[in-house]
């Protein structure tokens, strides 16, 4: 812990990376208001679909 405490204080920027559940006001992708609503989850969440933002805002 104390290792971490150090890079933290001697670094210039960070990124933190978190799960399910973060309250950040951000949309989610799979709820009734997510960004993927009403489209298939299979067809997006594939490495091959690195579009799939623009694929879903413009429709």
């Amino acid at each position: 812990m104390k290792q971490l405490v150090e890079w933290i204080k001697e670094s210039a920027c960070m990124v933190v990376f978190t799960g399910a559940g973060m309250s950040s006001g951000l949309p989610n992708f799979r709820s009734q208001t997510g960004l993927w609503r009403g489209q298939d989850p299979m067809r997006l969440a594939n490495p091959r679909r690195a579009d799939w933002y623009g694929a879903v805002t413009s429709s």
